[in-house]
């Protein structure tokens, strides 16, 4: 019944025929399924410093700065074992890491532990301010290969550190109410045009939300029997982009920190939910410290204060299922690149988005016919699940999973495992704006 139940979670993130998907569902080398009668749910968790030493291009393009001011950037990895499966959940402090770098990193970790490869998720925490960590967007700058070498080489060392911390464990677990951090981006006008926030034309009162916003998030705090923590990990709606100019782990950064600060030194996985369209409030309306610490303490007090009058639950079984698709991309079509008012319609927007989007517009006229491999995960133990998608899904589609699951907590995991842009809903194509251009990297 349990593995049918994940079964139900994992047909959420993908609808298609049972006979097609490939269950994996590896026990770790030694151990059979016979062994499941003694399950002991294990938990360790650590983080490694990712932040570079000196300036470095981002996923845009922009040459960022270290700051010290500014909250650091982490690779942090939880480890779960139930004494028959090994699963390692790792959140890395950066915009998003395509299918090469998740391979790169998943290989390292079989050949040295020899977790499997589907037994890894590796989730993006989409802060803008990190090194840029595979093709850069609208740009097509590739990363520095000497720091993808020292992220591989960070997440092993946390993830070692995790397995020999390994010990009994319990999670209190729960979905709550997000803190007001976020609102939709895409203002529509009676037309139907969408315009992104700052885009639209001057109204005496503003444009209406295209869509409602997910204004939940979860949690997961994992205790050893004395109730001490060992790990936390944590689930929101919204675009994790508060700071600008310097490497940041951004508002979620500043959130893992104020609960570190309450719970001890413990490694806090962040899992971006689906907000492809979701934006964060500043409340001056400048990115700056002041703004990304009030949104990480208002996201960490909302945690501390359910955590502390949650029930226990048990880990028991660790259930995995992963299938990879190759969905074919979109074929060239002029609209999909924006020929609308989406960012703004004054001559400086056209200018800047001719320049930008041009040879993007080219390139996918020119390749022709292009796939883009999908990998969906799902993970579940007791009353939780985490499922994944590599995508930038619209906020509307992590409340319909989650909606549709049947267990207590369910953690929609977006830009996780890979990377194919944004997914908008259909409605959202016909009402144009940014996140449905087509480029070669993003709305694939």
């Amino acid at each position: 019944m349990y593995a049918a139940r994940v079964s139900f979670c994992f047909a959420a993130i993908w609808m298609a025929s049972w006979r097609d998907i490939a269950w994996c569902e590896t026990p770790p080398p030694g151990k059979s399924a016979s062994d499941s009668a003694s399950v002991v749910f294990s938990v360790g968790g650590a983080y490694r410093d990712i932040t570079p030493e000196r300036a470095m291009p981002n996923y845009n393009g922009d040459r960022l700065e270290p700051d010290k001011n500014a909250t650091p950037l982490r690779v942090q990895a939880i480890v779960l074992d139930d004494g028959m499966t090994r699963v390692a959940v790792l959140s890395v402090d950066c915009t998003f890491l395509g299918r090469t770098e998740v391979g790169r990193i998943r290989d390292a970790l079989h050949r040295r532990f020899e977790l499997a490869p589907e037994h890894v998720c590796i989730a993006a925490t989409h802060t803008h301010t990190s090194p840029a960590t595979t093709a850069s967007f609208l740009t097509g700058a590739l990363p520095e290969p000497a720091y993808i070498n020292v992220l591989i080489e960070k997440s092993l060392e946390a993830v070692e550190q995790a397995i020999s911390r390994l010990q009994p464990a319990r999670i209190v677990a729960a979905s709550i109410a997000a803190p007001p951090i976020g609102f939709c981006r895409r203002r529509i006008d009676s037309s139907g045009q969408v315009y992104m926030t700052g885009s639209e034309p001057k109204l005496d009162s503003p444009l209406p939300a295209e869509n409602p916003i997910d204004d939940r998030m979860q949690y997961a705090v994992f205790e050893d029997m004395a109730r001490r923590p060992l790990a936390i990990a944590f689930n929101v709606a919204c675009h994790n982009n508060m700071i600008a100019r310097v490497f940041s782990a951004d508002m979620f950064g500043r959130a893992g920190d104020e609960m570190r600060a309450a719970m001890g030194d413990v490694a806090t996985v962040i899992l971006a939910a689906p907000c492809g369209d979701v934006s964060p409030r500043k409340p001056d309306g400048r990115s700056t410290y002041a703004n990304d610490r009030l949104a990480g303490r208002a996201i960490a007090d909302a945690i501390l204060a359910s955590y502390k009058s949650q029930p226990y639950i048990d880990g028991g079984q660790i259930v995995v299922r992963s299938v990879v698709r190759q969905i074919p991309d979109r074929p060239y079509d002029a609209p999909a690149f924006g020929y609308d008012n989406g960012r703004g319609s004054d001559a400086r927007a056209r200018e800047h988005f001719q320049r930008r989007y041009g040879p993007e517009e080219a390139a996918v006229r020119e390749r022709g016919a292009t796939q883009c491999d999908v990998e969906f995960q799902a993970i579940a133990f007791g009353e939780v699940a985490i499922v994944t998608n590599p995508a930038e899904l619209f906020s509307i589609y992590g409340v319909k999973i989650k909606e549709a699951s049947p267990f207590k907590v369910t953690f929609v995991s977006s830009l996780t495992n890979g990377y194919c842009g944004y997914v908008p809903t259909l409605e959202a194509f016909s009402h144009g704006g940014y996140e449905t251009y087509r480029t070669v990297y993003t709305s694939r």
